[in-house]
């Protein structure tokens, strides 16, 4: 309940003070008056001031927000005039609100009646009866109300609907042809007349009524085209050629026109006009792309199982060689294209479009998808390099992007495209493709022997994904080079084998890791496998096994992976191996031994 104020509780008692001490008649002593056929008694002074007070205040309130104090107090309001129609028709909006159905409108008829000159209450009435789809009820009031203010359109436009609902066409006639008496003839009103008159059969008085509207407005072109198109849909061909070609006459260019008549050949067969005709629009440097998207759509859909798509293919290319407004005409060319699997023509669209729209992200995210399965890193370097000014939140350009530059043996540019990644990792940021920018980072860190950052780069990976396994394999790889924590790097690349058991890579770092911590027979079966399920060897996978076959006594097998392993050329290698690790290499197979 609503604490009032000390000012407010004292008004309140020096108003019932007041009250009590006044020498005055009760409510039901006042004289009655007459009202609708019932009595209403009318309020003492002192009610009337109390009734005055407490309804001011609930206003105060309700202008406030506090509804519950506003409530509390207009229900005093009822107590002391139950037939305060003000009163009634405020409290059915708030039982409405609790639930209360049957109180609420209960209470809004009751306002009605006890004021039935008031329209907003009846109004309410009305559509508490429409929205609960009571139209008997609705058309009820809605008919008192039309009759008790004939001047007023809500009442009129809800008999319409109702009557067009219950197919009483000739009543729903009837309401518009009064608004139209107090409103003037219009567009809308004219339409809706037009589509009873079609619901109801009566083809003739559509016309009509179309007619009605043209000698209303004889320069207005759209509506002699739309009674065109009344005439085509019902079957009036020449009647309807011969109003479209009169507006042409007057206007050759008016677009609407050109789209009836495009459709008027079409359902002709006449197939060269009209294809002329729909060549015309679609090649036009003026029409709108609300009238060339549909027609592009049709088209689709009519050449879409066409065996040779030489043809659509023309039309889309020529239509969009006109200037364009903006991209959604060349996305929707795009996405068919697409569909169709025709990839190298699709390029050139995506290209206009950023051309048209650079800030287009999904035009862009395409033509990266199509580099990336290309493997051309310059063409994904000239895509991603303005994406990440367009959409720096967006990863994956960073992702490719750096990974480009990192392939291209430039690592400073890769370094800092992955750092200014990172400054745009949020909440919201996919943490799959944050693990993978980290790890990324990580390794270029280490390629450029900051071990500290990169190890933090690694930790950061595993904090967006735990199991992000490639970047536990370097993780781990690059510790055991540092023979650093290596507890930990054995566990990560176990789980990395655990993960993939046929994955060569993460095989050889589990076997190179036990070597290092001198587990040997441990080693070898893991660098048999990693060699077995390597289906091109490298070097340093067949330099780890002659490692550890030395390590476990055969000699001559140690060096011949060694021999093995130099013999192997990797021009492809990113980064290229160290000239240093090749020279230790060497040296092994000379020595016949290990060296570390």
């Amino acid at each position: 309940m609503k604490k009032y104020t000390l000012y407010t509780f004292a008004v309140i008692c020096s108003l019932a003070l007041f009250v009590s001490c006044k020498t005055t008649k009760s409510v039901a002593e006042v004289t009655p008056v007459s009202k609708q056929g019932f009595s209403v008694p009318l309020l003492s002074e002192a009610a009337t001031r109390k009734f005055d007070y407490f309804f001011l205040e609930s206003q105060k309130y309700k202008s406030r927000g506090d509804h519950a104090a506003a409530y509390e107090l207009l229900t005093k309001c009822l107590e002391i005039n139950p037939y305060a129609a003000e009163v009634l028709s405020q409290l059915s909006v708030y039982t409405l609100r609790m639930g209360d159905k049957e109180k609420s409108i209960d209470m809004l008829k009751k306002a009605v009646h006890f004021d039935e000159d008031n329209y907003t209450y009846k109004s309410n009435l009305a559509g508490y009866y429409l929205n609960n789809n009571e139209s008997i009820k609705t058309i009820a009031v809605a008919q008192d109300m039309a009759e008790q203010f004939p001047n007023k359109l809500e009442p009129l436009l809800i008999l319409a609907h109702l009557y067009t609902e219950n197919e009483e066409y000739d009543q729903a006639i009837k309401a518009l042809d009064r608004i139209e008496l107090l409103d003037g003839k219009s567009e809308m009103l004219t339409q809706r007349k037009v589509a009873i008159y079609l619901q109801a059969n009566k083809n003739e008085e559509a016309y009509a009524e179309m007619k009605s509207l043209i000698n209303e407005y004889p320069d207005e072109l759209s509506y002699r085209n739309r009674l065109g198109d009344l005439y085509l849909m019902n079957g009036k061909k020449a009647e309807a050629l011969k109003i479209f070609e009169s507006i042409l006459k007057e206007s050759p260019e008016y677009e609407p026109t050109l789209v009836s008549v495009t459709q008027y050949y079409k359902e002709a067969g006449d197939s060269l006009k009209y294809e002329n005709y729909m060549n015309r629009l679609l090649y036009s440097p003026t029409a709108k792309n609300t009238v060339k998207i549909p027609l592009l759509e049709t088209l689709m859909q009519e050449h879409y199982n066409d065996k040779d798509s030489t043809k659509i293919l023309g039309i889309i290319q020529k239509t969009l060689e006109v200037p364009q407004q903006d991209a959604t005409l060349a996305m929707l060319c795009a996405h068919y294209l697409t569909i169709k699997g025709m990839k190298k023509e699709v390029k050139p669209i995506l290209h206009k479009i950023l051309e048209i729209e650079p800030e287009n992200k999904v035009a862009r995210l395409e033509l990266l998808s199509y580099a990336v399965s290309e493997n051309n890193k310059n063409e994904i370097i000239a895509i991603a390099t303005p994406a990440i000014q367009y959409h720096p939140s967006a990863l994956e350009f960073y992702y490719y992007l750096g990974l480009s530059h990192f392939m291209n043996d430039e690592t400073d540019k890769s370094l800092e495209v992955f750092q200014k990644a990172t400054q745009n990792i949020s909440a919201d940021t996919n943490k799959d493709m944050a693990s993978e920018i980290y790890a990324l980072l990580g390794d270029i860190y280490h390629q450029a022997k900051k071990n500290a950052e990169a190890f933090a780069a690694y930790d950061s990976s595993l904090v967006y994904n735990p199991n992000n396994v490639s970047a536990m394999n370097n993780y781990a790889y690059f510790l055991s080079l540092e023979k650093k924590n290596l507890d930990k790097a054995e566990e990560m690349s176990h789980k990395t084998v655990k993960a993939e058991p046929q994955n060569a890579t993460y095989l050889d770092t589990y076997a190179y890791i036990l070597f290092i911590k001198k587990k040997y027979t441990e080693a070898r079966i893991y660098i048999d496998q990693a060699i077995q399920n390597k289906e091109e060897q490298s070097q340093e996978v067949l330099e780890h096994a002659g490692d550890i076959y030395y390590m476990i006594g055969e000699k001559e097998k140690a060096v011949t992976y060694w021999e093995q392993a130099l013999k192997i050329e990797e021009p492809d290698r990113v980064p290229p191996r160290p000239k240093a690790e090749i020279e230790k290499l060497k040296r092994k197979i000379q020595q016949k031994r290990y060296i570390e």
